[in-house]
């Protein structure tokens, strides 16, 4: 019924309409049939799809991965917590599924994470590189086998994990560079520990290598990369996080759209 319902209409885009014999004659047709059922849905769902488009991909894109990179961090936490967890527990005692209902149903999620601001962007950065960094940050959770590793296969295995997350917070630092506030701490915490568990001798060494070798390095390589992309799309070379400081800082607007009271994050924001 599918190719009796597209042949009328979709015979200029087949073609002659009719059905090769041999397998890539058809796999051709089913690619023209799927093509122009794809742009007849757009031509005729166009203003819908420009007005609601962006916020399904940010929330497939940007609030999903948000909130299950809170449970995963959640989860890596709650193993720290030696024989306090149990696999016999029920789901809704544990750590992880208490921060992710937290997540789901934080209205400031609700109405940030799935639209297109920078905000949005910031916040998916921080919490995917964070999980990537769960290692370097929490240490290696003690239990059963498999849950423990010593501390030269967690550098071997999970030193690419943490290159990729400073990349992502220097694109988020690209976007916004309010951003720092949080990635300029997890960059001193992990030097530290990776110092701490270093076999150097020097301790301040390792502490700057770290800080210069692998925050700022690969944050400067996010950075660049983030430059590159805006450079793609806006054809001039443009840094959105001056723009941002530009605004709030040098021009003393970061109130003209209204200012909160001094606890206003722990009684409505944080809630």
């Amino acid at each position: 019924s599918l190719f009796r319902w597209t042949d009328v209409d979709e015979a200029p885009i087949l073609g002659s309409g009719e059905e090769d014999s041999d397998l890539f004659g058809r796999l051709r047709l089913l690619t023209r049939l799927v093509s122009g059922s794809t742009k007849r849905f757009i031509r005729r769902n166009a203003t819908y799809i420009v007005a609601k488009g962006p916020v399904y991909i940010h929330a497939i894109l940007v609030a999903a991965p948000t909130d299950l990179c809170t449970y995963l961090i959640a989860d890596r936490l709650s193993k720290l917590r030696k024989g306090a967890t149990s696999s016999r527990d029920p789901i809704w005692t544990t750590w992880p599924f208490w921060a992710l209902v937290c997540s789901l149903t934080s209205w400031f999620h609700g109405y940030a994470l799935i639209r297109t601001y920078a905000n949005s962007f910031e916040a998916v950065c921080l919490s995917v590189g964070v999980a990537m960094l769960h290692r370097e940050l929490f240490g290696v959770a003690g239990g059963t086998d498999g849950e423990r590793e010593s501390a030269r296969e967690s550098c071997n295995n999970h030193q690419l994990q943490a290159k990729l997350a400073f990349v992502l917070g220097g694109l988020s630092a690209c976007v916004r560079f309010t951003s720092l506030a949080a990635w300029i701490p997890i960059g001193c915490i992990v030097a530290y520990r990776k110092a701490s568990s270093s076999q150097q001798p020097s301790f301040y060494r390792s502490v700057v290598g770290t800080l210069f070798g692998l925050c700022g390095l690969y944050g400067l390589m996010g950075v660049v990369l983030g430059c590159a992309v805006d450079r793609t799309f806006y054809g001039f070379w443009a840094v959105p996080s001056l723009g941002n400081f530009h605004f709030n800082v040098v021009l003393g607007n970061g109130s003209l759209y209204g200012t909160h009271p001094s606890l206003w994050y722990l009684y409505a924001g944080l809630p």
